[in-house]
């Protein structure tokens, strides 16, 4: 990996791991969990009645991994995050329950793991920090053992049309990340199924909206992205505030991804 990519991923790391305030901020997180755990569930597993081995890429502080530990309390969780402190934060989150758990600083586009070590790869909120979604996702699906299951959900294409429509009203680019579209996402795999959720958040004023992504440790922008002079701004803030005055909506399009690796055809 260059320097520039480890630059960027320590950026992201110390912002999640700034978050101190994670879950009182985090309720769209924890309800895109909830969802991605019962899309999860609708898949058969490779292990059959045995428990599953499971990875899951960006724990962060367990919203998602609660949800499986209490689904297979006798599966084998490798959890992973950029974060140390998130991974400690989750690690206490689970604390109380069953089951075998190792919890790991990984870079989930370098997985540290061996091929066909799992049933079940999952991730909530995390691939949209990817550089290369598809090279990552090539790389996790051959961690799956035949028949396995990545699941992930992310945002999509049409997360923010209000902000990014702010700054083309004023000549300004948005630093947001490239997200997405469910085009990009089914290019991936003949076997990539696609689904779409849309979630409208509303907040007092522009700055609020701000605060809110910075303390999901989410405010790191897109690669290459020169921040904007404060006059610059301060006008998209007050452009924003006059267009919404009775409170900032942000739209977030969420997509659940599910991909299965192929069964392993009998001599």
């Amino acid at each position: 990996m260059s320097a520039k990519y480890e630059e960027r991923r320590s950026r992201i790391a110390s912002s999640f791991g700034a978050a101190a305030d994670y879950d009182a901020h985090s309720e769209l997180q924890r309800e895109i969990a909830r969802q991605l755990a019962e899309l999860i569930e609708r898949y058969p597993l490779p292990c059959g009645d045995e428990p599953p081995r499971i990875m899951e890429i960006g724990c962060g502080t367990g919203h998602l991994s609660e949800l499986l530990a209490r689904r297979w309390p006798a599966a084998f969780m490798m959890l992973t995050d950029l974060s140390p402190s998130m991974l400690e934060r989750c690690q206490a989150r689970l604390a109380g329950l069953q089951g075998e758990r190792r919890f790991t600083v990984m870079d989930g586009e370098a997985p540290i793991a061996l091929p066909g070590s799992f049933d079940l790869i999952a991730s909530s909120m995390t691939f949209q920090w990817f550089e290369s979604l598809k090279g990552s996702v090539e790389r996790l699906l051959t961690l799956l053992k035949p028949g396995g299951l990545l699941a992930f959900a992310t945002p999509g294409a049409e997360t923010f049309p209000e902000w990014r429509e702010a700054h083309r009203a004023l000549g300004l680019t948005p630093g947001a990340l490239p997200f997405p579209s469910e085009a990009e996402l089914l290019a991936l795999s003949p076997e990539a199924e696609v689904s779409c959720e849309l979630a409208r958040l509303l907040h007092r004023d522009t700055r609020e909206f701000l605060r809110s992504l910075k303390a999901v440790g989410a405010a790191t922008p897109r690669p290459g992205y020169s921040q904007l002079p404060v006059s610059s701004l301060r006008a998209l803030m007050r452009h924003l505030d006059a267009r919404m005055p009775e409170g900032v909506c942000a739209t977030w399009q969420i997509l659940f991804v599910s991909l299965r690796t192929a069964l392993r055809k009998e001599p």
